[in-house]
């Protein structure tokens, strides 16, 4: 069994796994679909502003594939792979789902009216964000096994 202190394998302390995420208090998916990033600096804690004033703006969504926040998150997550060096694992972004994308965007308040004054355009918004998630998980998937097939000492 590897241990913290081992190099030839996963690194295990007592029987958890060590593993490493893209900055985890960042709002990573909100950001790439535009919300504005808010640092709390006196909380230690980064929060998103709403972007939309209502779930009929979906039109106003920022390609997710145009992101510089996306390009910020695939080349921070690609990074985490190679200093790993395969000693750890490394794990996508925290990310919040369709919903909670959906409250991010319009401010909560917002989205429970929207669920009954505008469901038709609530549901267009719905499946915006959850492509989004799923998009954003690819991405970094696809950017881990580009780099550990690159780098040799990253194979599992």
């Amino acid at each position: 069994m590897a241990t913290a202190d081992s190099t030839d394998g996963p690194m295990i302390v007592d029987d958890l796994l060590v593993t490493r995420a893209p900055i985890g208090k960042m709002t990573w998916v909100e950001a790439v679909r535009g919300c504005p990033v808010a640092p709390k600096l006196d909380a230690g804690s980064i929060y998103s502003e709403p972007y939309l004033d209502g779930p009929d703006q979906t039109s106003r969504l920022p390609a997710p594939a145009d992101s510089p926040w996306l390009e910020l998150l695939k080349e921070y997550t690609w990074k985490l792979v190679e200093d790993s060096g395969g000693r750890y694992q490394i794990v996508q972004c925290l990310q919040r789902g369709p919903i909670g994308l959906i409250s991010a965007l319009l401010c909560h308040s917002e989205m429970c009216y929207a669920i009954d004054d505008d469901p038709v355009e609530l549901r267009a918004l719905m499946q915006a964000c959850m492509e989004t998630f799923i998009m954003v998980a690819k991405a970094q998937e696809a950017g881990m096994m580009i780099v550990t097939r690159a780098a040799p000492h990253c194979q599992p």
